[in-house]
């Protein structure tokens, strides 16, 4: 079975941290789904971050799941504290809209 190749548009104006998300290159997609894995942006990127959601159920009105960053090679520390944060994760839903 084939993974599911594609690209992630964002709204005009957006600033997002994911540029390579956008990627139409066949060899190096945007975004990929493999099963129930779906990752935004480029696997192993170094200067970008990758966003990894499992999608967890899906119905007539969408699906839904958890997601984790994945930042490539940066840190986040906390300004006040200097400790190390841990990668950003929680859950989504992705809602289908009628035109």
């Amino acid at each position: 079975m084939r993974d599911l190749i594609g690209w992630l548009e964002t709204l005009e104006g957006d600033s997002t941290g994911r540029p390579d998300a956008g990627s139409r290159d066949a060899k190096n997609p945007g975004v990929v789904l493999a099963g129930n894995h779906l990752r935004l942006g480029q696997s192993g990127a170094l200067d970008a971050q990758t966003e990894h959601l499992m999608i967890t159920a899906v119905g007539p009105e969408g699906f839904w799941g958890w997601w984790k960053a994945e930042p490539g090679g940066e840190i986040s520390v906390d300004s006040g504290t200097q400790h190390v944060l841990p990668d950003p994760a929680g859950y989504f839903c992705a809602l289908r809209v009628q035109p």
